[in-house]
């Protein structure tokens, strides 16, 4: 089935799946796979699995972002390695609303969120803190390049004040347009998410640490759905199962979630479309990057963990990534 370098074998969906070395792969000639077959077996709990696995019956297994590994199958005895998962939680600040609609505005924000702390206290250490949808480890994402929002108060403050705004009676102030204006801030979040809640509460507590006061919104069904397609918030918490293309539209193009709008980045992605050649898609995505870090429409906030666990017998390039667990295998093999 397809052009894998392993074939199916048998199925047996009460026990495994058997999978025999293709001989007809594609790359058979310049890589030379150690392991014949690969049996994968089919368990009916978690709980199967981790028993299974410290008596030896397998080889390699990944777990869930919420898997308590040690109390599981301990502290010894297997290696590990952590890679993205695929969700990906953000924050997605209304450019059309009052005084969000100033950049400056949704920088401090940035600075003001201690997503580290939030990734310790809500999820147990057990995400991976990051600011781009394209973080997971994209090629077209440029890790080198870009503002470091990292949490802190005194620049938040700070940029506030460069930007003209005075904190007076508990309050961010300034005159806009012959008139003033609070920074205060509606925080829409789905009230059905229990962890994106706290997450929320966590979240307004940062912010009104730096002055800015916030208005948490909770609902949930069609009442939440009202909000979404009114735009009724100013900022919204929510989140993405990242797909194995990588595509901005739902960040830049039109009806996305911020009410954001920037020319540059619409023709930009219309232009993706037409694009072959490596090093110009890279720069094309590079001015995508920068405008999502300056413009600041978005702030993410983390991505889940998956975690791969292997015993000690099992050797080779073991590399997993956010698409694929079992990248390089056809370097392993089992030590006997």
């Amino acid at each position: 089935m397809g052009t894998g370098i392993y074939k199916l074998q048998s199925i047996d969906m009460n026990s495994q799946i058997q999978l025999k070395l293709n001989s007809n792969w594609w790359n058979l000639s310049e890589k030379t796979p150690k392991i014949d077959e690969v049996n994968i077996k089919i368990y009916t709990s978690a709980s199967e699995v981790y028993n299974a696995y410290k008596l030896g019956s397998i080889d390699i297994l990944n777990t869930s972002r919420n898997s308590n590994i040690e109390e599981n199958i301990g502290t010894i005895g297997y290696n590990l390695k952590e890679t993205y998962g695929r969700e990906f939680d953000y924050l997605a600040l209304n450019c059309e609303r009052d005084a969000m609609s100033n950049k400056e505005v949704r920088q401090a924000i940035s600075y003001a969120i201690n997503k580290q702390d939030i990734v310790n206290t809500i999820y147990g250490g057990k995400y991976i803190v990051a600011d781009y949808p394209l973080e997971y480890g994209s090629y077209l994402y440029n890790s080198e390049d870009g503002v470091n929002y990292e949490y802190n108060i005194d620049t938040a403050k700070q940029i506030l004040v460069d930007n003209g705004w005075t904190y007076k009676n508990k309050y961010w102030q300034k005159r806009i347009n012959n008139k003033n204006v609070r920074l205060t801030v509606r925080l829409l979040v789905d009230s059905s998410n229990e962890t994106r809640v706290n997450v929320a509460n966590m979240i307004k507590e940062d912010l009104e640490e730096a002055g800015i006061q916030v208005t948490l919104v909770s609902a949930k069904g069609k009442t939440y759905d009202n909000y979404i397609n009114n735009r009724n918030y100013d900022i919204l918490l929510t989140g993405v199962t990242v797909g194995l293309k990588p595509k901005l539209n739902r960040y830049f193009g039109e009806g996305n979630l911020a009410n954001y709008t920037n020319n540059d980045a619409l023709n930009i992605l219309n232009e993706l479309y037409n694009i072959s050649d490596t090093n110009t898609l890279k720069e094309k995505y590079q001015t995508l990057q920068n405008i999502y870090q300056d413009d600041r429409p978005y702030i993410g906030l983390y991505f889940d963990k998956t975690t791969v666990i292997y015993g000690k017998n099992l050797a080779g390039t073991i590399s997993p990534n956010w698409y694929n667990y079992f990248y390089n295998i056809e370097t392993w093999y089992r030590k006997s």
